[in-house]
């Protein structure tokens, strides 16, 4: 079972049956492996989700700036 589908919030649903989740993490993808997840829609009408790692990079290089000082 993955929470990234078509299905994320059910299968949530049913992981907080055997773990405690918090309420507001049940919802659709917005942030996977420390990327942006956002919905789309095509030009011919069908939806995808586009992942963009900028949010990632800024992570990174701001925790090697943290450390650099």
């Amino acid at each position: 079972m993955t929470p990234i589908g078509p299905n994320s919030e059910e299968n949530l649903m049913e992981l907080n049956k055997s773990f405690k989740l918090k309420e507001s993490s049940i919802g659709p993808t917005k942030l996977y492996l420390g990327g942006k997840i956002t919905k789309v829609v095509m030009d011919d009408g069908v939806w995808a989700y586009a992942f963009s790692s900028s949010q990632y990079v800024q992570e990174a290089v701001a925790n090697v700036e943290k450390y650099l000082k």
